[in-house]
């Protein structure tokens, strides 16, 4: 590697653990202390696979504690830190992008549905549900993120609502949203655009 890319690999870590919480920090410098000692120097491109490693523990720890509160809104946020993640680790890994395009879509599958924020508790004290579709809002930013990978892996329309339907069923279907998976395509399909059908 490059002195250059040790730096932009060293500017990217800088970044990202200032997001970190102390006990994450921590995590990271036992880990940067055991790879000095193993290779004996710092080899910043793989401190920046670990840092990702533990993004995406943090991103699936928030997303379990919001369904475990029942706050929607705090897992699909979860959810979008983990597709943007994926994003960040695409760049030339075809498998890595359809995993990107599913999360992303299945960001939107949340968002038609309408998750709403508070605890379970909170929303019995004033007996509001935990999703509702009529209040969603669909992120046009998210659903562009979503038609460039399409467009990038070359994906039909059926092949797209394949992805849909089985990352949504695998991910989601524990949660019981008021849209089923079919119903969110169907509303979701329109804002998406196909080069080859």
């Amino acid at each position: 590697m490059t002195q250059a890319g040790d730096g932009e690999h060293q500017r990217a870590i800088k970044r990202e653990l200032e997001e970190f919480s102390e006990a994450d920090r921590k995590r990271f410098e036992q880990i940067r202390t055991a790879q000095i000692a193993k290779h004996g120097k710092e080899t910043p491109e793989q401190l920046h696979s670990v840092l990702h490693t533990i993004r995406r523990n943090v991103y699936e720890r928030q997303g379990l504690e919001g369904i475990k509160e029942g706050n929607f809104a705090r897992f699909r946020d979860a959810r979008l830190g983990l597709a943007l993640l994926l994003e960040e680790e695409a760049e030339k890994d075809a498998e890595k992008l359809r995993k990107a395009l599913a999360t992303h879509l299945e960001v939107c599958y949340i968002d038609i549905n309408g998750p709403q924020e508070g605890t379970t508790r909170e929303r019995e004290r004033y007996n509001a549900p935990p999703f509702e579709p009529h209040k969603s809002l669909l992120t046009s930013g998210i659903v562009n993120i979503a038609n460039g990978y399409i467009e990038r892996l070359g994906l039909t329309r059926a092949e797209t609502k394949a992805l849909f339907h089985k990352h949504n069923s695998r991910h989601l279907s524990h949660l019981h949203m008021p849209l089923s998976i079919d119903e969110g395509w169907n509303q979701l399909e329109p804002n998406l655009v196909f080069k080859r059908e």
